[in-house]
């Protein structure tokens, strides 16, 4: 396994899946990207301020982790549709793995 992808929908409940995400990349030696996806549905303003907020956030999470990680990890904050923009970043990055928090809607039919 050499690449390893995760999805944060920048909640607590992705916190777990963070510290899954970076013990796997850890383990294997892999690359680990860390995405967002904002909603490309948004007026462009709007979406503008959801991006540099999420990427603020994930690099808030990743200073607040304790020292001691090797995995290398890059972070992209993407415009698209939830899980379309999840699998279509998953192609063009070629992750092995996709790790996911909990999902927080009751439609199981969007995965």
């Amino acid at each position: 396994m050499k690449k390893v992808l995760m999805a944060t929908d920048l909640s607590e409940r992705c916190e777990r899946a963070l510290h899954r995400a970076i013990a796997i990349a850890d383990e294997f030696e892999a690359e680990l990207e860390i995405i967002h996806i904002v909603d490309e549905t948004l007026i462009e303003g709007i979406t503008l301020q959801h991006e540099a907020a999420a990427r603020a956030a994930i690099a808030q999470q990743m200073n607040a982790l304790p020292p001691g990680r090797s995995a290398k990890f890059a972070q992209q904050v993407i415009r698209g549709l939830d899980c379309a923009g999840i699998i279509q970043r998953s192609e063009e990055y070629g992750a092995d793995l996709i790790v996911l928090g909990i999902h927080r809607n009751d439609a199981r039919e969007l995965f």
